[in-house]
């Protein structure tokens, strides 16, 4: 039985009650039960043993969805109070359209506590020529086991009489029911239809505890294998377990992807190069998650996870000088700092460089901070040695900035003889009261006639100054430069609006990432397919993002990389 591009319902249903669930935790303020933020819900997920160990990836929700959404309702704002209970509408009505339940009348009476949804395999009969065909499976915690099982009869039910023959298959001492498969429908037949398809759908009940969804039965015949041979298990990988006990355990939520299998399920292929774990650029392989609540937003502690066999040869280091940050426009974006950028480059490289998409995002960023021509893209790396910062203005055209201590001034002036070597024009200009040396190329403007005469255009490269001692921005344009060189006056990243937002959640670190997610988000959604893929599978949630903060922690275990994720959640859906 092969599922459809479409989502099935059981991603729906478990999109929708961890989305739902996240955000009624969101909703609570300070009035709230102190309990529910500083304990979180239940601490230890319990469901991974159903989830094989090379599962693309899991999400596990773990409190009761529909009374968190209540606790939102309770405390939200009046004025959104109609908008809240307007996405509570429109999600329980997919879910009805897609699975011909109830939210409220069929799920609610005996949902447990836990909810966990996994891609189990980017393809169920690993054959490229009929397209990927993920499995995709949903297990529900169950606090009353009869009530779950007329749920389950109802709705199967309720296919048989719209014509569908069920299949009652015994495996593994339990009994999965899914459809007997269908001859697809004449082409011209499904134009049509204007119902949306019927998703497929497979089901198994485990004693009184567990309810089980799939959108093959391939997929549920694969949850009882890892049961019942637990190594082949998630629960059972050495990583995972160490991880669920050292995270913090006041979790409400806890999410596992596998770099290896998550990305041919988003549809992107790995570098031709990168077959290798070791040593091609990928000694990351899995990432986990465990998700905190402050009244403001979502803490996700992080854990990345090296290949096995492998360790972390490089780490991340920490910048020195948050002095730096007052540069940066309010406007930035996205904004980096560290210190030593050639070893940044070179740890993201190692760890993670060798997977498509991150690789793809690492040489944007360092083709737009290179040199221009035939300059070694080395050159600007190695000058930047000490503490930098780094920032992305978005508008019309995107332009870099790059603010770096530079105690040897001598480095400038060879980075300008470079500069000049590969045929670039070197001079200086007064912006306003700044002293800037900007790199320019020289090119004759297109003829509409030969007759016209040569016009000579000039295109500046980059520029740089000294804004302060030991202190050089260098950027990719004018305005851009211009934007710094106002910071004193104007107001910097760390007085705006959102990156206080973000600080509210969690203090940064020295060395940090910071994304303004709403102002970066309709560029990066229209670049990147498989983004707009995850936009759209979490909703409600990603609707609901601010700005982020990312910064990493040290890790005694040479095979972990940590760090956290502070989420600020905005009211307006973005």
């Amino acid at each position: 039985m092969k599922s459809g591009k479409l989502l099935p319902a059981i991603a729906i249903l478990a999109g929708l009650v961890f989305g739902i669930g996240l955000l009624g935790f969101w909703g609570l303020t300070a009035q709230s039960p102190r309990s529910l933020l500083s304990q979180g819900g239940q601490s230890v997920p319990t469901m991974a043993q159903f989830v094989p160990r090379q599962s693309p990836m899991m999400v596990s929700l773990l409190a009761r969805p529909d009374r968190l959404w209540r606790l939102r309702q309770l405390f939200a704002p009046p004025r959104d109070r109609f908008r809240t209970r307007q996405e509570w509408q429109a999600l329980t009505n997919t879910l009805q359209t897609w699975s011909g339940l109830d939210y409220a009348t069929d799920l609610q009476p005996w949902l447990g506590n836990e909810v966990v949804v996994a891609v189990t395999t980017p393809d169920l009969d690993h054959d490229d020529r009929n397209g990927q065909q993920p499995g995709y499976l949903a297990i529900l915690s169950s606090r009353d086991g009869t009530k779950a099982r007329e749920t389950l009869h109802l709705f199967w039910q309720q296919r048989a009489i719209a014509g569908s023959g069920l299949v009652f298959e015994p495996y593994a001492g339990v009994t999965l029911i899914y459809e007997r498969p269908q001859a697809p429908l004449p082409k011209a037949e499904q134009q049509l239809r204007s119902q949306p398809p019927r998703a497929t759908v497979a089901s198994a009940v485990i004693g009184d505890r567990y309810v089980l969804l799939a959108n093959d039965p391939q997929v549920l015949r694969q949850a009882m294998t890892a049961v019942q041979a637990p190594d082949v298990s998630l629960a059972r990988d050495r990583a995972y377990r160490t991880l669920i006990k050292t995270l913090p355990k006041n979790r409400v939520g806890w999410a596992y992807a596998n770099f290896e299998t998550a990305l041919p399920w988003l549809g992107i292929r790995a570098t031709p190069d990168a077959t290798a774990l070791a040593g091609a650029g990928r000694s990351a392989q899995r990432v986990f998650f465990s998700f905190r609540l402050t009244p403001k937003g979502l803490i996700a502690d992080t854990a990345i996870a090296a290949a096995p066999g492998t360790e972390f040869s490089t780490d991340f280091k920490a910048s020195r000088s948050p002095d730096l940050l007052q540069w940066l426009p309010a406007t930035t974006a996205l904004a980096a700092t560290g210190r030593d950028l050639a070893h940044t480059i070179h740890t993201l490289n190692h760890t993670i460089g060798g997977y498509t998409p991150v690789a793809s995002a690492v040489q944007h960023i360092v083709d737009r901070l290179a040199l221009p021509a035939d300059v070694p893209t080395e050159s600007l790396w190695q000058w930047v040695q000490e503490d930098y910062a780094v920032g992305l203005l978005v508008g019309q055209t995107s332009d870099w900035l790059l603010i770096a201590h530079t105690p040897e001034g001598d480095r400038l002036k060879t980075l300008d003889a470079l500069a000049q070597s590969q045929g670039l024009g070197v001079g200086q200009l007064d912006l306003g009261a700044q002293r800037v040396t900007a790199w320019t190329r020289l090119s004759l403007s297109p003829r509409t006639s030969l007759t016209d005469p040569p016009q000579l255009r000039t295109e500046v490269v980059a520029v740089h100054a000294t804004i302060a001692p030991d202190t050089t921005v260098f950027a990719t344009s004018l305005s851009a430069i211009e934007q710094v060189l106002r910071s004193p006056t104007a107001t910097p990243l760390t007085q705006s609006t959102q990156f206080v937002a973000a600080q509210t959640i969690s203090d940064p670190s020295s060395s940090w990432l910071y994304v303004d997610w709403p102002q970066i988000k309709p560029r990066l959604l229209s670049q990147l397919p498989w983004l707009k893929a995850l936009d759209q599978i979490g909703r409600p949630l990603t609707h609901h993002l601010g700005p982020v903060v990312i910064h990493a922690q040290s890790a005694a275990d040479p095979t972990l990389q940590q760090g956290v994720v502070a989420i600020h959640l905005i009211g307006e859906a973005s």
